[in-house]
């Protein structure tokens, strides 16, 4: 067990440290996608989709570091959205304050209203 802990902890510290290289970077934008997962909340019952990465500390720390986080959903009429705004399901952001709690999956209009 000691051998899977002390590996465990080595993921953890490596996929921490490359979330902080792409926030880090000064002059690009970096688009990433992932597949979800949903996880339900023991004492609660609610339930969040978070990026379906290993680890929790790993998945927490992915919010607080980027400037957009949102998530692809289809609505009733099976339309694409980005969620930008958190809700009590997606864990989303929108730092620079100047995207609607839901837009069309357009990046390079997202992008526009973000570079103001």
């Amino acid at each position: 067990h000691g051998d899977g802990f002390k590996l465990w902890g080595e993921y953890t510290s490596a996929m921490q440290d490359l979330i902080k290289f792409f926030r880090d970077l000064n002059h690009y934008t970096v688009i990433f996608t992932a597949l979800e997962e949903c996880i339900e909340d023991k004492d609660t019952g609610n339930l969040s989709y978070f990026p379906s990465i290993g680890g929790r500390k790993v998945k927490e720390a992915v919010l607080p570091a980027f400037d957009l986080v949102s998530r692809l959903v289809l609505d009733k009429d099976n339309n694409r959205l980005l969620i930008c705004k958190p809700t009590t399901k997606t864990q989303a952001k929108d730092r620079v304050g100047v995207l609607e709690a839901t837009e069309l999956p357009n990046l390079a209009a997202i992008m526009k209203k973000m570079e103001g």
